[in-house]
């Protein structure tokens, strides 16, 4: 199952309108929807939706402390700014995207893709107090972290190096820069990689101090000005914004897909000899591992003369729990190749003739390759799992 679907990722860009005027077919909307298949599937609904009260607030903070500041004879109601609208169009598709990858465990550097929602969020923040230059260094950022861990899927030295905190990431445009390299090695296309360097270098006089980025620009000139609602910097803002999140969005489908070329590749070789690979610290050797037994292991057989289904064991799959000695992530594989996509867990050992299975976990297949992680779907503050597991000398 593709993470972020090209489908989604050719809706962009998204429409300028007030939030107040979107409707049920807006495309913000019809994006998320297109992120949590199957068709017709309530999640994606109800994640849009849980998004954009999480952007009305936002509109409402803007508003409060518009009315609230010098500018105060001036009203603007966030809700209905066509603008706003626009920038709480790419925000809730960011944030979809990161949850996405996060669930699927679709991301190269995982503290790059958290800390990439934290600078988006902290960019609004800055803007809805009317730091215009600050908000504007938060893109930079957010621009940097989601860039650079296509570089470092392709040059895993420079990755090591940098969680060895001794990497100086080098420079983004020019004819060496990381921008040039990728894009001789066909990794971002052409137009891409020109937006990049663009948006970047705009990006870049925020945080050098070109004169007219700075809040007490032109002061030279006589003019004066205070950390106030500007609408030209507010303006200025928002475009900004919402060419950094587009360009962001198609960087993070690159990157979705150049890793999981690469992960399906390690998950299978490393899986027939037993190992895995942690995703979020790369390590391929230092695990603690458990067996979850076949014994264990239920499928759904649908009986035809009964209208029901009723579950029987399966010795054609067995399950590794690894546990990363480095970081502490588990993860759950395959032992066997599959056709399975869903397996229910349990232990009938000394059940009485006639008694009822009433817990259980289902472990859910991740992706279609013939090793991959399972997802275990257990009740809220219960571990049905690990009372099954074998522990295995490694």
């Amino acid at each position: 199952m593709d993470s972020i679907p090209q489908a989604a990722i050719e809706m962009l860009p998204f429409s300028a309108e007030p939030m107040s005027l979107w409707k049920e077919v807006t495309d913000i909307r019809a994006f998320v929807e297109a992120l949590y298949p199957p068709e017709g599937s309530s999640f994606g609904r109800e994640m849009c939706s849980e998004k954009e009260k999480f952007m009305r607030e936002y509109a409402r903070s803007f508003t409060k402390n518009l009315m609230e500041s010098r500018n105060a004879s001036m009203y603007l109601d966030f809700y209905q700014d066509t603008l706003f609208g626009q920038i709480s169009k790419y925000t809730i598709a960011l944030e979809c995207c990161v949850h996405k990858l996060l669930q699927d465990a679709g991301f190269y550097s995982l503290a790059h893709i958290l800390e990439s929602v934290c600078d988006m969020e902290c960019s609004l923040l800055l803007a809805s107090n009317f730091y215009y230059k600050q908000s504007a260094q938060m893109l930079r950022n957010l621009l940097e972290e989601v860039f650079l861990p296509i570089h470092f899927c392709d040059t895993i030295q420079d990755f090591d190096a940098w969680k060895a905190n001794s990497y100086r990431t080098p420079k983004l445009r020019g004819n060496d820069g990381l921008i040039k390299r990728l894009l001789k090695k066909n990794i971002i296309p052409d137009p891409l990689a020109m937006r990049i360097a663009a948006l970047y270098g705009n990006l870049s006089g925020y945080v050098h101090g070109s004169q007219n980025t700075l809040i007490h620009q032109n002061v030279h000139l006589g003019e004066w000005y205070d950390v106030e609602f500007n609408s030209d910097r507010f303006s200025a803002w928002c475009k900004l914004f919402c060419e950094c999140a587009e360009v962001c969005l198609r960087l993070l489908k690159i990157n979705y897909d150049q890793w999981n070329a690469i992960r399906s590749l390690k998950f299978e070789t490393l899986a027939k000899v037993g190992k895995t690979l942690c995703h979020t610290c790369h390590n391929e050797d230092a695990f603690d591992r458990w067996l979850l037994p076949s014994k264990y292991s239920f499928i759904s057989q649908e009986e035809t003369d009964h209208a029901r289904n009723t579950l029987k064991n399966t010795d054609e799959i067995a399950f590794y729990y690894y546990v990363c000695q480095h970081c502490g992530k588990s993860t759950t594989i395959n032992a066997n190749e599959t056709p399975y996509t869903l397996v229910y867990c349990f232990s009938d050992d000394d059940l009485p003739s006639g008694s009822t299975i009433t817990e259980y976990a289902a472990l859910v297949r991740g992706t279609e390759d013939p090793y991959c992680e399972w997802y275990a779907v257990q009740e809220v503050g219960k571990d049905m799992i690990t009372p099954l597991l074998i522990h295995l000398d490694t």
